[in-house]
């Protein structure tokens, strides 16, 4: 359907640069496993420009955003012995121990031919309290590519991806990491059920997500399936809290956690940050009529579907059962989007009966964000 660019552009906010401090972020991020080898993307965007670069500091990496007019857009990136100038080939000076090459397959003009970012700026970002960046240098724009080079303290593990938003353009983010994972300080374990040093962290709150209306989270004795239940946990709860203790079994990761002031263990892939609560009634329309349907549950599915990614595919629970009176009401968890700042999204739906009485019709939709590393308080970080 429409809308994985839907919920990207709703979920802009999430990958934003320059968070302030981390709620929940493990300060030695043991499972950062990017590697350092060049990555690349072959797509072309159609009438894809450069519009800026930003820079931001995370707890575990520093990242780099290159503003894009238009769709998403392939790219290059790869450490360098040397930076070149886009067409001379010549030599651009950079600082830090080494060089990463970032080349976008779009040119720093739009269809006018005027420039849409200025080349001295991207020159003069600062990066000087930064943990990895050393430096950040323009390297210019020929045959419809752009290039620019970031001086970074090593040669260190890097991811890239491409995000939709906001409005019609897009993103290049090119997060690299502070250490590499051996000089984390505590790695995390080879071996199935030893503790490791993981997030959350002592005090955390954290919410239930991805468990069935009709269903509870069981909260364990002890790390696994077959432990004792000590406690349940409703799909909506958003007030367990963390003691900071993890331990890794064979193919999940439990969190010991405080229920209602019972301590017991709960599989990782049910609990979450909770972020901020948003209306995206407009974001998810854009612009098209509002959609009916015979029931609320039909209703519901629809809009889960509208956000739900198919790369990775989405899961997909429905957390509330539906609700009929003056509004109706049902409420759905969309997991997965790909994206490990953001673990999924709790829609809201609300709908008013239809003027035959025979259906639904959308009047509302409330994004409540899951933060798959924590919060600033307003987005995931």
């Amino acid at each position: 359907m429409r809308t994985s660019r839907v919920v990207v552009s709703m979920l802009v906010l999430l990958a934003v640069v320059g968070a302030g401090p981390l709620v929940g972020a493990s300060q030695r991020c043991p499972h950062v496993s990017w590697g350092s080898l060049e990555k690349e993307s072959s797509q072309v965007g159609v009438d894809t420009f450069v519009t800026g670069v930003r820079v931001g500091r995370h707890t575990c990496f520093d990242r780099l955003v290159i503003d894009l007019g238009g769709e998403t857009t392939g790219y290059r990136v790869r450490f360098v012995s040397q930076l070149e100038q886009e067409g001379s080939g010549h030599a651009v000076p950079i600082s830090g121990g080494a060089i990463l090459a970032v080349t976008v397959l779009a040119p720093p003009s739009g269809e006018d031919g005027e420039a849409r970012v200025d080349g001295a700026a991207v020159d003069a970002t600062n990066v000087g309290p930064f943990g990895t960046f050393r430096d950040v240098a323009w390297a210019g724009g020929f045959e419809g590519q752009t290039t620019l080079g970031l001086g970074v303290r090593a040669r260190l593990p890097f991811r890239v991806f491409a995000l939709d938003g906001p409005g019609d353009g897009s993103r290049l983010v090119i997060d690299v990491t502070h250490h590499w994972p051996a000089a984390a300080g505590s790695p995390s374990p080879t071996l199935p059920g030893e503790p490791f040093d993981g997030f959350p962290n002592s005090g955390d709150h954290l919410g239930v997500m991805g468990v069935a209306h009709d269903d509870v989270l069981n909260i364990r004795a002890a790390p696994g399936t077959d432990q004792k239940v000590v406690a349940k946990a409703a799909p909506t709860l958003d007030n367990a809290v963390a003691t900071g203790r993890a331990r890794m079994l064979q193919r999940s990761i439990w969190y010991e956690v405080s229920v209602d002031g019972v301590i017991g263990w709960a599989n990782s892939k049910f609990l979450t940050f909770v972020g901020s609560t948003d209306d995206v009634t407009s974001a998810f329309l854009n612009g098209a009529p509002r959609p009916e349907t015979e029931t609320m549950v039909e209703m519901g599915e629809l809009v889960a579907a509208g956000f739900a990614s198919d790369d990775p595919p989405s899961r997909i629970v429905q957390s509330v059962a539906a609700s009929v009176g003056d509004l109706g009401d049902v409420t759905y968890d969309v997991i997965g989007f790909g994206d490990d700042s953001v673990a999924g999204v709790r829609l809201h739906i609300f709908a008013a009966p239809s003027e035959s009485g025979e259906g639904f019709v959308l009047t509302a939709i409330e994004a409540t964000e899951f933060c798959g590393r924590g919060s600033d308080g307003t987005i995931c970080v």
